[in-house]
């Protein structure tokens, strides 16, 4: 509950202009109807990406500040599903990209979600 708080007050801070707030409703209106998530999360990024501003992750700070040898390794995460492909979109808001995903769906081996190669287990833990 404290991180939606947190969350939520977060984005209040981002005061968005008209436009953009237009942009956000429109969105979310159409998330309403349609039930498209990707649809949704690609307009998003649009309204995001473009009010140039730097996001916070304080749980990706946290880590680092524990583990400050770790900062310039790359992220890997494991799950190319829904949960894995918004958690690729959310490390760009903090200026952060996964080097790969990792699944054990054998359909996905090959495969790149925005650039991002997905693997299995076996083939991740020997070349990473």
């Amino acid at each position: 509950m404290e991180l939606r708080k947190k969350t939520l007050d977060e984005l209040k801070k981002l005061r968005l202009d008209y436009e953009k707030s237009e942009k956000l409703f429109d969105a979310r209106f159409s998330y309403f109807i349609d039930r498209d998530k990707e649809s949704f999360y690609e307009k998003l990024d649009g309204i995001l990406m473009n009010k140039k501003c730097q996001y916070h992750c304080w749980r990706l700070e946290s880590y680092y500040r524990r583990n400050p040898q770790n900062r310039e390794k790359g992220i890997i995460v494991f799950g190319a599903g829904e949960m894995g492909r918004l958690t690729c979109r959310s490390l760009q808001y903090v200026n952060k990209k996964a080097m790969c995903l990792c699944d054990n769906n054998a359909n996905l081996y090959g495969t790149e979600y925005r650039g991002i190669p997905v693997y299995d287990f076996a083939y991740v833990c020997q070349h990473y």
